[in-house]
Protein backbone atom coordinates (compact mmCIF):
# COMPACT_ATOMS: atom_id res chain seq x y z
CA UNK A 1 0.00 0.00 0.00
CA UNK A 2 1.16 3.51 -0.74
CA UNK A 3 2.33 6.01 1.79
CA UNK A 4 -0.55 8.34 0.89
CA UNK A 5 -3.09 5.71 1.94
CA UNK A 6 -1.62 5.37 5.45
CA UNK A 7 -1.32 9.13 5.72
CA UNK A 8 -5.01 9.55 4.80
CA UNK A 9 -6.10 6.88 7.33
CA UNK A 10 -4.07 8.49 10.12
CA UNK A 11 -5.55 11.87 9.30
CA UNK A 12 -9.08 10.38 9.33
CA UNK A 13 -8.53 8.71 12.73
CA UNK A 14 -7.09 11.93 14.13
CA UNK A 15 -10.15 13.95 13.01
CA UNK A 16 -12.53 11.26 14.37
CA UNK A 17 -10.76 11.37 17.75
CA UNK A 18 -11.10 15.14 17.86
CA UNK A 19 -14.85 14.88 17.19
CA UNK A 20 -15.34 12.35 19.98
CA UNK A 21 -13.29 14.44 22.38
CA UNK A 22 -15.37 17.48 21.52
CA UNK A 23 -18.18 16.34 23.81
CA UNK A 24 -15.98 14.29 26.13
CA UNK A 25 -13.84 17.18 27.27
CA UNK A 26 -15.75 20.20 26.01
CA UNK A 27 -18.43 22.25 27.64
CA UNK A 28 -22.11 21.39 28.13
CA UNK A 29 -23.89 20.23 25.01
CA UNK A 30 -27.41 19.65 23.66
CA UNK A 31 -28.63 16.15 22.79
CA UNK A 32 -31.77 16.10 20.66
CA UNK A 33 -33.80 13.67 18.60
CA UNK A 34 -37.21 12.40 17.52
CA UNK A 35 -39.03 9.30 18.78
CA UNK A 36 -41.13 7.48 16.17
CA UNK A 37 -43.04 4.21 15.95
CA UNK A 38 -41.49 1.75 13.49
CA UNK A 39 -44.94 0.25 12.86
CA UNK A 40 -46.70 3.29 11.39
CA UNK A 41 -43.98 5.97 11.33
CA UNK A 42 -45.95 8.18 13.75
CA UNK A 43 -44.41 10.26 16.57
CA UNK A 44 -44.53 8.86 20.11
CA UNK A 45 -45.53 11.46 22.67
CA UNK A 46 -44.66 11.31 26.40
CA UNK A 47 -41.85 8.81 25.85
CA UNK A 48 -39.28 8.86 28.65
CA UNK A 49 -35.69 9.61 27.67
CA UNK A 50 -33.07 9.47 30.39
CA UNK A 51 -29.83 8.16 31.81
CA UNK A 52 -30.48 4.78 33.42
CA UNK A 53 -31.45 4.64 37.13
CA UNK A 54 -31.42 8.42 37.48
CA UNK A 55 -33.92 11.24 37.03
CA UNK A 56 -31.65 12.94 34.49
CA UNK A 57 -33.75 13.06 31.36
CA UNK A 58 -36.81 14.52 29.69
CA UNK A 59 -40.13 13.69 28.01
CA UNK A 60 -40.89 13.72 24.29
CA UNK A 61 -43.52 16.21 23.19
CA UNK A 62 -46.59 15.71 20.98
CA UNK A 63 -44.38 15.57 17.87
CA UNK A 64 -42.00 13.03 19.43
CA UNK A 65 -39.25 15.66 19.78
CA UNK A 66 -36.93 15.75 22.77
CA UNK A 67 -33.95 17.81 23.86
CA UNK A 68 -31.53 17.37 26.75
CA UNK A 69 -28.79 19.72 27.90
CA UNK A 70 -26.04 17.56 29.36
CA UNK A 71 -22.65 18.15 30.94
CA UNK A 72 -19.36 16.84 29.53
CA UNK A 73 -19.21 14.35 32.44
CA UNK A 74 -22.29 12.62 30.96
CA UNK A 75 -20.93 12.53 27.40
CA UNK A 76 -20.00 8.83 27.51
CA UNK A 77 -23.23 7.64 29.18
CA UNK A 78 -26.07 5.74 27.55
CA UNK A 79 -29.67 6.94 27.35
CA UNK A 80 -32.72 4.68 27.56
CA UNK A 81 -35.89 5.47 25.61
CA UNK A 82 -39.09 3.92 26.97
CA UNK A 83 -42.77 4.18 26.07
CA UNK A 84 -45.86 2.16 26.92
CA UNK A 85 -46.40 -0.56 24.33
CA UNK A 86 -42.88 -0.39 22.84
CA UNK A 87 -39.56 -2.15 23.35
CA UNK A 88 -37.11 0.02 25.26
CA UNK A 89 -34.04 1.10 23.38
CA UNK A 90 -30.58 2.06 24.61
CA UNK A 91 -28.32 4.38 22.63
CA UNK A 92 -24.83 5.62 23.46
CA UNK A 93 -24.82 9.41 23.73
CA UNK A 94 -21.82 9.89 21.34
CA UNK A 95 -23.59 7.74 18.72
CA UNK A 96 -26.75 9.87 18.73
CA UNK A 97 -24.88 13.16 19.10
CA UNK A 98 -22.79 12.59 15.94
CA UNK A 99 -25.50 10.90 13.90
CA UNK A 100 -26.92 12.82 10.95
CA UNK A 101 -30.25 11.02 11.44
CA UNK A 102 -31.75 11.99 14.79
CA UNK A 103 -34.88 9.86 14.42
CA UNK A 104 -35.13 6.90 16.81
CA UNK A 105 -37.63 4.15 15.99
CA UNK A 106 -39.21 2.00 18.71
CA UNK A 107 -40.71 -1.41 17.96
CA UNK A 108 -44.27 -2.14 19.08
CA UNK A 109 -44.45 -4.64 21.95
CA UNK A 110 -48.06 -5.40 22.95
CA UNK A 111 -50.06 -8.58 23.46
CA UNK A 112 -53.79 -9.03 23.29
CA UNK A 113 -55.25 -10.78 26.32
CA UNK A 114 -56.32 -13.81 24.30
CA UNK A 115 -52.71 -14.35 23.23
CA UNK A 116 -51.30 -14.84 26.72
CA UNK A 117 -52.41 -16.67 29.84
CA UNK A 118 -52.42 -14.31 32.81
CA UNK A 119 -53.08 -16.87 35.54
CA UNK A 120 -55.12 -19.98 36.21
CA UNK A 121 -57.45 -17.89 38.36
CA UNK A 122 -59.58 -15.20 36.76
CA UNK A 123 -58.22 -11.78 37.74
CA UNK A 124 -60.32 -8.65 37.40
CA UNK A 125 -59.08 -5.11 36.88
CA UNK A 126 -60.37 -4.10 40.32
CA UNK A 127 -58.49 -7.01 41.93
CA UNK A 128 -55.28 -5.72 40.37
CA UNK A 129 -55.97 -2.14 41.51
CA UNK A 130 -56.67 -3.35 45.06
CA UNK A 131 -53.25 -5.03 45.06
CA UNK A 132 -51.79 -1.73 43.83
CA UNK A 133 -53.32 0.10 46.80
CA UNK A 134 -51.91 -2.46 49.24
CA UNK A 135 -48.48 -2.22 47.56
CA UNK A 136 -48.14 1.58 47.80
CA UNK A 137 -46.02 1.44 51.03
CA UNK A 138 -43.75 -1.15 49.41
CA UNK A 139 -43.36 0.47 45.99
CA UNK A 140 -43.24 4.19 46.82
CA UNK A 141 -41.13 6.10 49.36
CA UNK A 142 -42.65 6.32 52.84
CA UNK A 143 -39.77 8.33 54.32
CA UNK A 144 -38.95 11.97 53.74
CA UNK A 145 -37.04 12.77 50.55
CA UNK A 146 -36.65 15.76 48.24
CA UNK A 147 -36.57 16.47 44.53
CA UNK A 148 -35.84 19.23 42.04
CA UNK A 149 -38.63 20.04 39.64
CA UNK A 150 -39.08 22.07 36.45
CA UNK A 151 -42.54 23.65 36.14
CA UNK A 152 -44.19 25.45 33.24
CA UNK A 153 -47.46 27.32 33.69
CA UNK A 154 -49.38 28.70 30.70
CA UNK A 155 -52.50 30.87 30.88
CA UNK A 156 -54.69 30.92 27.77
CA UNK A 157 -57.30 33.57 26.92
CA UNK A 158 -59.72 31.93 24.47
CA UNK A 159 -57.23 30.50 21.92
CA UNK A 160 -54.36 32.92 22.59
CA UNK A 161 -51.54 32.34 25.08
CA UNK A 162 -51.62 35.21 27.56
CA UNK A 163 -49.16 34.23 30.31
CA UNK A 164 -46.11 32.03 30.82
CA UNK A 165 -44.06 31.21 33.89
CA UNK A 166 -41.20 28.72 34.06
CA UNK A 167 -39.51 27.80 37.31
CA UNK A 168 -37.12 25.38 38.95
CA UNK A 169 -37.95 24.55 42.55
CA UNK A 170 -36.87 22.30 45.37
CA UNK A 171 -39.57 20.18 47.03
CA UNK A 172 -39.35 18.30 50.32
CA UNK A 173 -41.83 15.41 50.34
CA UNK A 174 -42.72 13.39 53.44
CA UNK A 175 -43.60 10.21 51.60
CA UNK A 176 -46.70 8.54 50.24
CA UNK A 177 -48.23 7.79 53.64
CA UNK A 178 -48.28 11.46 54.72
CA UNK A 179 -50.66 14.25 53.79
CA UNK A 180 -49.42 16.28 50.82
CA UNK A 181 -49.95 19.52 52.76
CA UNK A 182 -46.75 18.71 54.71
CA UNK A 183 -44.70 19.25 51.53
CA UNK A 184 -42.33 22.23 51.54
CA UNK A 185 -41.33 24.18 48.43
CA UNK A 186 -38.46 26.54 47.64
CA UNK A 187 -38.21 28.59 44.44
CA UNK A 188 -34.69 28.34 42.97
CA UNK A 189 -34.97 29.92 39.51
CA UNK A 190 -37.83 31.78 37.87
CA UNK A 191 -38.78 33.61 34.71
CA UNK A 192 -42.10 35.01 33.51
CA UNK A 193 -43.71 36.78 30.56
CA UNK A 194 -46.00 39.77 30.71
CA UNK A 195 -49.54 39.09 31.95
CA UNK A 196 -52.02 39.60 29.10
CA UNK A 197 -55.06 37.97 30.69
CA UNK A 198 -56.90 41.34 30.79
CA UNK A 199 -58.91 40.86 33.98
CA UNK A 200 -61.77 43.23 34.72
CA UNK A 201 -61.96 44.53 38.27
CA UNK A 202 -64.35 41.80 39.46
CA UNK A 203 -62.12 39.00 38.22
CA UNK A 204 -59.04 40.75 39.65
CA UNK A 205 -60.76 40.85 43.04
CA UNK A 206 -61.73 37.18 42.78
CA UNK A 207 -58.15 36.29 41.87
CA UNK A 208 -56.87 38.18 44.91
CA UNK A 209 -59.35 36.41 47.19
CA UNK A 210 -58.90 32.88 45.82
CA UNK A 211 -55.44 32.86 44.26
CA UNK A 212 -53.49 29.60 44.37
CA UNK A 213 -49.92 28.57 43.73
CA UNK A 214 -49.88 26.75 40.37
CA UNK A 215 -46.85 24.59 41.25
CA UNK A 216 -48.37 23.36 44.51
CA UNK A 217 -51.75 22.76 42.84
CA UNK A 218 -50.01 20.75 40.11
CA UNK A 219 -48.11 18.61 42.65
CA UNK A 220 -51.44 17.89 44.36
CA UNK A 221 -52.42 16.00 41.21
CA UNK A 222 -49.98 13.23 42.17
CA UNK A 223 -52.73 10.61 42.14
CA UNK A 224 -51.12 8.36 44.75
CA UNK A 225 -50.50 11.03 47.39
CA UNK A 226 -52.84 11.58 50.32
CA UNK A 227 -54.61 14.89 49.68
CA UNK A 228 -55.20 17.70 52.14
CA UNK A 229 -58.75 17.80 53.47
CA UNK A 230 -61.30 19.78 51.45
CA UNK A 231 -63.00 22.66 53.27
CA UNK A 232 -66.33 21.94 51.55
CA UNK A 233 -68.70 20.79 54.34
CA UNK A 234 -70.65 18.46 52.04
CA UNK A 235 -67.45 16.70 50.95
CA UNK A 236 -66.13 16.47 54.52
CA UNK A 237 -69.38 14.81 55.64
CA UNK A 238 -69.14 12.42 52.71
CA UNK A 239 -65.61 11.36 53.61
CA UNK A 240 -66.71 10.59 57.17
CA UNK A 241 -68.85 7.76 55.78
CA UNK A 242 -65.99 5.97 54.03
CA UNK A 243 -62.63 4.56 55.00
CA UNK A 244 -59.62 6.71 56.01
CA UNK A 245 -57.34 7.43 53.08
CA UNK A 246 -60.27 7.84 50.69
CA UNK A 247 -59.00 11.31 49.97
CA UNK A 248 -56.26 9.58 47.98
CA UNK A 249 -57.28 9.33 44.30
CA UNK A 250 -56.72 5.58 44.26
CA UNK A 251 -58.71 4.11 47.14
CA UNK A 252 -61.45 1.56 47.79
CA UNK A 253 -64.15 4.19 47.40
CA UNK A 254 -62.77 5.09 43.97
CA UNK A 255 -63.04 1.41 42.97
CA UNK A 256 -66.68 1.34 44.07
CA UNK A 257 -67.44 4.28 41.78
CA UNK A 258 -65.86 2.96 38.59
CA UNK A 259 -66.23 0.28 35.97
CA UNK A 260 -62.77 -1.08 35.09
CA UNK A 261 -61.42 -3.44 32.44
CA UNK A 262 -58.05 -4.92 31.51
CA UNK A 263 -57.59 -3.77 27.94
CA UNK A 264 -54.32 -5.53 27.20
CA UNK A 265 -50.96 -6.73 28.41
CA UNK A 266 -48.19 -4.52 27.10
CA UNK A 267 -44.55 -3.71 27.83
CA UNK A 268 -42.75 -0.81 29.45
CA UNK A 269 -38.99 -0.89 30.06
CA UNK A 270 -39.19 -4.45 28.71
CA UNK A 271 -41.47 -5.53 31.58
CA UNK A 272 -45.05 -6.72 31.32
CA UNK A 273 -47.67 -4.16 32.32
CA UNK A 274 -51.45 -4.21 32.60
CA UNK A 275 -53.29 -1.50 30.67
CA UNK A 276 -56.47 -0.88 32.65
CA UNK A 277 -59.20 1.50 31.52
CA UNK A 278 -61.93 2.88 33.78
CA UNK A 279 -65.08 4.99 33.59
CA UNK A 280 -67.06 6.58 36.41
CA UNK A 281 -70.45 8.28 36.64
CA UNK A 282 -71.00 8.08 40.40
CA UNK A 283 -68.68 10.74 41.84
CA UNK A 284 -69.71 13.17 44.55
CA UNK A 285 -68.51 16.02 42.33
CA UNK A 286 -71.33 15.31 39.82
CA UNK A 287 -68.83 14.84 37.01
CA UNK A 288 -68.03 11.91 34.80
CA UNK A 289 -64.49 10.65 34.44
CA UNK A 290 -62.54 8.14 32.42
CA UNK A 291 -58.93 7.17 32.11
CA UNK A 292 -56.22 4.56 31.90
CA UNK A 293 -53.91 3.14 34.57
CA UNK A 294 -50.66 1.35 33.67
CA UNK A 295 -49.59 -1.26 36.25
CA UNK A 296 -46.33 -3.22 36.30
CA UNK A 297 -47.42 -6.86 36.44
CA UNK A 298 -44.66 -8.22 38.69
CA UNK A 299 -44.62 -5.50 41.38
CA UNK A 300 -48.17 -4.06 41.11
CA UNK A 301 -46.58 -0.61 40.93
CA UNK A 302 -48.52 2.06 39.07
CA UNK A 303 -46.34 3.60 36.35
CA UNK A 304 -48.78 5.99 34.71
CA UNK A 305 -52.28 7.39 35.23
CA UNK A 306 -54.23 9.29 32.59
CA UNK A 307 -57.59 10.76 33.53
CA UNK A 308 -60.17 13.02 31.97
CA UNK A 309 -62.95 14.62 34.00
CA UNK A 310 -65.92 16.25 32.32
CA UNK A 311 -69.52 17.21 32.96
CA UNK A 312 -72.28 15.20 31.34
CA UNK A 313 -75.16 17.34 30.01
CA UNK A 314 -77.78 15.01 31.51
CA UNK A 315 -76.09 15.18 34.91
CA UNK A 316 -76.01 18.97 34.68
CA UNK A 317 -79.79 18.93 35.05
CA UNK A 318 -79.38 17.21 38.43
CA UNK A 319 -77.42 20.25 39.62
CA UNK A 320 -80.60 22.36 39.46
CA UNK A 321 -83.51 22.53 41.85
CA UNK A 322 -87.11 22.00 40.73
CA UNK A 323 -87.53 25.74 40.13
CA UNK A 324 -84.48 25.69 37.80
CA UNK A 325 -82.09 27.51 40.13
CA UNK A 326 -78.64 25.95 40.83
CA UNK A 327 -78.25 23.79 43.93
CA UNK A 328 -74.75 25.16 44.52
CA UNK A 329 -73.28 28.63 44.81
CA UNK A 330 -70.99 28.07 41.83
CA UNK A 331 -73.70 29.01 39.32
CA UNK A 332 -71.22 29.38 36.48
CA UNK A 333 -70.45 25.65 36.46
CA UNK A 334 -73.87 24.98 34.94
CA UNK A 335 -73.32 27.45 32.13
CA UNK A 336 -69.68 26.72 31.41
CA UNK A 337 -69.44 22.99 31.92
CA UNK A 338 -70.62 22.36 28.36
CA UNK A 339 -67.43 23.97 27.11
CA UNK A 340 -63.84 23.05 27.82
CA UNK A 341 -60.33 22.41 26.65
CA UNK A 342 -61.55 19.81 24.19
CA UNK A 343 -65.34 19.84 24.02
CA UNK A 344 -67.02 19.40 27.43
CA UNK A 345 -63.85 18.58 29.39
CA UNK A 346 -63.12 20.01 32.79
CA UNK A 347 -59.65 18.58 33.05
CA UNK A 348 -57.06 16.26 31.55
CA UNK A 349 -54.31 14.89 33.78
CA UNK A 350 -51.27 12.73 33.03
CA UNK A 351 -49.09 11.45 35.90
CA UNK A 352 -45.97 9.31 35.40
CA UNK A 353 -43.67 7.57 37.91
CA UNK A 354 -40.08 6.43 37.50
CA UNK A 355 -38.03 3.82 39.36
CA UNK A 356 -34.88 4.74 41.23
CA UNK A 357 -33.13 2.31 43.60
CA UNK A 358 -36.14 -0.02 44.05
CA UNK A 359 -38.64 2.77 44.72
CA UNK A 360 -40.95 4.60 42.33
CA UNK A 361 -40.92 8.39 42.43
CA UNK A 362 -43.03 11.05 40.80
CA UNK A 363 -41.59 11.83 37.36
CA UNK A 364 -44.03 13.93 35.32
CA UNK A 365 -47.41 15.67 35.58
CA UNK A 366 -49.39 17.53 32.95
CA UNK A 367 -52.69 19.22 33.88
CA UNK A 368 -55.06 20.98 31.51
CA UNK A 369 -58.05 22.70 33.11
CA UNK A 370 -61.05 24.64 31.89
CA UNK A 371 -64.33 25.81 33.38
CA UNK A 372 -64.41 26.98 36.98
CA UNK A 373 -61.76 24.59 38.26
CA UNK A 374 -58.65 26.46 39.36
CA UNK A 375 -55.14 25.00 39.31
CA UNK A 376 -53.22 28.17 39.98
CA UNK A 377 -54.18 31.31 38.18
CA UNK A 378 -57.88 31.94 37.81
CA UNK A 379 -59.59 29.76 35.21
CA UNK A 380 -63.09 30.39 34.00
CA UNK A 381 -63.43 33.87 32.53
CA UNK A 382 -61.72 37.25 32.57
CA UNK A 383 -64.99 39.16 32.09
CA UNK A 384 -68.13 37.34 33.24
CA UNK A 385 -70.61 39.65 31.49
CA UNK A 386 -68.92 39.38 28.10
CA UNK A 387 -68.43 35.63 28.51
CA UNK A 388 -72.13 35.20 29.31
CA UNK A 389 -73.21 37.36 26.35
CA UNK A 390 -71.07 35.25 24.00
CA UNK A 391 -72.59 32.01 25.36
CA UNK A 392 -69.19 31.13 26.82
CA UNK A 393 -67.35 31.31 23.49
CA UNK A 394 -65.10 34.28 24.33
CA UNK A 395 -63.37 35.86 27.35
CA UNK A 396 -62.66 32.34 28.64
CA UNK A 397 -59.50 31.47 30.57
CA UNK A 398 -57.76 28.10 30.52
CA UNK A 399 -54.68 26.62 32.12
CA UNK A 400 -52.05 24.21 30.80
CA UNK A 401 -49.41 23.23 33.38
CA UNK A 402 -46.49 20.84 33.03
CA UNK A 403 -44.10 19.50 35.68
CA UNK A 404 -40.97 17.36 35.26
CA UNK A 405 -38.82 15.99 38.09
CA UNK A 406 -35.15 16.42 37.18
CA UNK A 407 -33.40 15.12 40.33
CA UNK A 408 -34.38 12.95 43.31
CA UNK A 409 -32.50 13.15 46.62
CA UNK A 410 -33.23 10.10 48.78
CA UNK A 411 -31.49 11.96 51.60
CA UNK A 412 -33.58 15.13 51.63
CA UNK A 413 -32.03 18.55 51.23
CA UNK A 414 -33.33 20.81 53.96
CA UNK A 415 -35.32 23.97 53.16
CA UNK A 416 -34.79 26.83 55.61
CA UNK A 417 -38.01 28.37 56.85
CA UNK A 418 -37.10 31.78 55.41
CA UNK A 419 -36.72 30.20 51.96
CA UNK A 420 -40.08 28.41 51.96
CA UNK A 421 -42.42 29.34 49.12
CA UNK A 422 -45.78 30.86 49.98
CA UNK A 423 -48.19 28.20 48.70
CA UNK A 424 -51.18 30.55 48.93
CA UNK A 425 -49.58 33.11 46.61
CA UNK A 426 -49.95 32.87 42.84
CA UNK A 427 -46.64 31.78 41.33
CA UNK A 428 -46.65 34.68 38.86
CA UNK A 429 -46.54 37.17 41.75
CA UNK A 430 -43.28 35.79 43.14
CA UNK A 431 -40.18 37.89 42.51
CA UNK A 432 -36.79 36.41 41.65
CA UNK A 433 -33.97 37.70 39.40
CA UNK A 434 -33.83 36.20 35.92
CA UNK A 435 -30.57 34.26 35.44
CA UNK A 436 -30.05 33.91 31.70
CA UNK A 437 -26.91 31.76 32.04
CA UNK A 438 -28.86 29.22 34.12
CA UNK A 439 -31.71 28.89 31.63
CA UNK A 440 -29.33 28.62 28.68
CA UNK A 441 -27.87 25.44 30.17
CA UNK A 442 -30.98 23.92 31.80
CA UNK A 443 -32.88 20.95 30.36
CA UNK A 444 -36.53 21.83 29.84
CA UNK A 445 -39.36 20.00 28.13
CA UNK A 446 -39.31 20.68 24.40
CA UNK A 447 -42.30 22.86 23.63
CA UNK A 448 -45.16 20.85 22.14
CA UNK A 449 -47.01 22.02 19.00
CA UNK A 450 -49.40 24.23 20.96
CA UNK A 451 -46.48 25.75 22.80
CA UNK A 452 -44.78 26.72 19.55
CA UNK A 453 -47.76 29.02 19.21
CA UNK A 454 -47.09 30.14 22.78
CA UNK A 455 -43.86 31.92 21.87
CA UNK A 456 -45.44 33.81 18.95
CA UNK A 457 -48.57 34.79 20.92
CA UNK A 458 -46.55 36.11 23.86
CA UNK A 459 -44.07 37.97 21.63
CA UNK A 460 -46.57 40.09 19.71
CA UNK A 461 -45.61 43.31 21.51
CA UNK A 462 -42.18 42.47 22.89
CA UNK A 463 -39.65 39.66 22.49
CA UNK A 464 -40.17 36.92 25.10
CA UNK A 465 -36.53 37.08 26.22
CA UNK A 466 -36.88 40.83 26.81
CA UNK A 467 -39.96 40.16 28.92
CA UNK A 468 -38.02 37.66 31.03
CA UNK A 469 -35.30 40.25 31.62
CA UNK A 470 -37.74 43.06 32.38
CA UNK A 471 -39.88 40.98 34.78
CA UNK A 472 -36.83 39.47 36.48
CA UNK A 473 -35.25 42.70 37.67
Amino acid sequence: MSYSFFYTMRLYLFILTLIICQISYGQDFILSGKIYSSKNNSPISYASIGISNTHIGTISNNLGDFQMKLTHSQSQDTITISAIGYKSKKIAIPELYHSSNKTIYLESHTYKLNEVIITNKKVSAKDILRLCIKSIPKNYPTKKYSYEVFFREAGILDSTYALLTESVSHVVDYGYQKDIKKNKLQLLEFRKSNDNRKFNWRTSLREWLYEKNGLYECIKNDRLKIKEQNNNIEIKEYYKTIEPGAHRFLCEDFLRQIDANIDSLSYYNNKLVYCISYTSTKGIYKTDSEGQIIVEKSTKAILEIRSRTFTNKDRLRSLRKEDGTPKFKERTIVGMANRGFDGPNHSKIIVKYKKQNNKYYLSYIRVQHSGTVSIGSITGFNNFKKAYQSNWTSNMLYQDNELFVTKVHEKPIRIKWRKKMDRSKELYKHELPYTKSFWDSYTTIVRNPLSQKMASDLSLEKNLEQQFIQNGK
